[in-house]
């Protein structure tokens, strides 16, 4: 009996043995299969991602509170983010429903119903709507107060824009009071609102033809509003432009087709830009002739250490090319393209740097990501250093660029509703006068065009 129970137990532990083996190994390759599924081809650690399995159990099972499932998403979308973030400062992770940030701060444009709002004394002031959006079809004026949307009452800016965001093609229900009539009920389509990334064109010398417009970022439209305002320019001065300070100061970059699109207008022939990727081949952006519309045109770019990326690429073809002359401080030095990922099946993204990108003179400006094998500073100098003397005034400088810029087609409207009411106040850009980087950017362009007349 003893020997026959030995013998039991001595069965039983070797099939336990073999059992946990088996189900160890089922495990191992089971956390390997998922991160086939997950991400076919890839190579994730299984270790890790047993690791993450234990501490998303341990949470789910164990925290204090009971977890949604909303909430269970959003670890892992926390998750996901720290991963990628990890990587350097410029790579992102957008969750799903963060979609739309990248869409604005990116392509330029939101879901909205395109209003410009203001909180005077408790009252949300409609400034004015967006031409051509949902808000001016439905009616909406300048000096319009928003009493309420979808019924529930708003004393601020804050409240009416939050209350006003949701979904594409979707209705919202303001309440408007104007003037001494009873309030009413205006029923808007949200739609898609291009957000302008290029503002405050301006003719700065008339005599010589020289025009001025700003260009906050590179986003989906901005080369079709460059032409637009270039055209008005012109249609103001009765013939082309001969100069322009095109302003890059604080402009952070965005799309690199844009970008190359932008450059293009100005820069007829020879290299843009070339993308220097990891394990493939250089990919080299050259001019179309086809597309340069303003080959003539003297042309000065104001930059500032906040000036990157897709700016610096624009700024290194056209001095590279002798194409511009550069006016300011050295730029931030933002010299990797990142790539935004996306999948067919769900809206989330992943932006990361994918590659470096050489000026046509094969200098690369990055800063933060720096090759090894080079030394020095990233960024672009510029040919005229031009600083401001005391940063308070820079500051102004740039946060004046940065307000909104009220359409043409309201700026009468506006103009008389500030002179009603005080407390409402739209600022525009410094004069040159005031703007010492400006003013440098202005005279360049003037000894450009002197030079060119006497046959320099």
């Amino acid at each position: 009996m003893t020997n026959s129970y030995h013998s039991s137990n001595q069965q039983v532990s070797t099939w336990f043995f073999l059992a946990v083996m088996g189900l160890t190994v089922l495990t191992a390759l089971g956390f390997l299969y998922l991160g086939r599924q997950l991400a076919p081809g890839s190579n994730l650690p299984s270790a890790e991602l047993k690791i993450l399995s234990r501490a998303y159990n341990r949470i789910d099972e164990h925290y204090i509170y009971d977890l949604s499932e909303e909430r269970r998403a959003e670890l892992m979308h926390a998750a996901i983010s720290g991963m990628v973030r990890k990587l350097d400062k410029y790579s992102r992770y957008y969750a799903p429903n963060k979609s739309g940030d990248y869409d604005v701060g990116t392509r330029g444009v939101m879901t909205g119903i395109g209003i410009v709002v203001q909180t005077v004394e408790d009252q949300v002031v409609l400034l004015y709507p967006s031409p051509g959006g949902p808000a001016e079809h439905a009616g909406l004026k300048v000096g319009d107060i928003v009493t309420a949307v979808n019924s529930t009452p708003v004393h601020s800016s804050k409240e009416a824009v939050d209350e006003i965001r949701g979904e594409l093609d979707t209705a919202v229900i303001l309440t408007i009071k104007r003037g001494d009539a009873k309030p009413r009920d205006v029923s808007v389509h949200r739609g898609t609102i291009v957000i302008p990334s290029l503002k405050w064109a301006r003719i700065l010398d008339k005599e010589k033809r020289i025009g001025y417009v700003y260009l906050q970022k590179f986003a989906e439209n901005s080369a079709t509003e460059l032409d637009l305002w270039l055209q008005q320019l012109d249609a103001e001065l009765g013939q082309r432009l001969d100069g322009l300070v095109f302003d890059l100061r604080n402009n952070p970059g965005g799309l690199l087709d844009t970008c190359l699109d932008v450059t293009n207008r100005f820069l007829k022939k020879g290299k843009i830009v070339t993308l220097q990727r990891r394990n493939t081949e250089d990919v080299i952006h050259s001019a179309d002739p086809a597309k340069c519309t303003r080959q003539k045109l003297a042309l000065v770019l104001l930059l500032n250490g906040d000036s990157a990326s897709a700016s610096e690429v624009f700024a290194g073809a056209m001095t590279d090319h002798g194409r511009a002359q550069l006016v300011g401080t050295r730029s931030y030095g933002k010299g990797v393209v990142q790539s935004v990922f996306s999948w067919s099946d769900s809206k989330e993204r992943v932006k990361i740097p994918t590659s470096y990108y050489l000026t046509p003179a094969g200098r690369n400006i990055e800063n933060t990501l720096r090759p090894k094998s080079l030394r020095g500073k990233g960024g672009i100098p510029p040919d005229h250093l031009v600083d401001f003397k005391k940063p308070i005034d820079g500051r102004i400088a740039i946060a004046r660029l940065q307000r909104r810029e009220v359409p043409r087609k309201y700026r009468e409207d506006v103009d008389a509703l500030c002179q009603a009411n005080e407390k409402i106040k739209m600022y525009r850009p410094l004069e040159p006068d005031k703007d010492v980087q400006l003013a440098a950017a202005l005279e360049q362009v003037r000894d450009m065009l002197a030079a060119r007349k006497n046959g320099k």
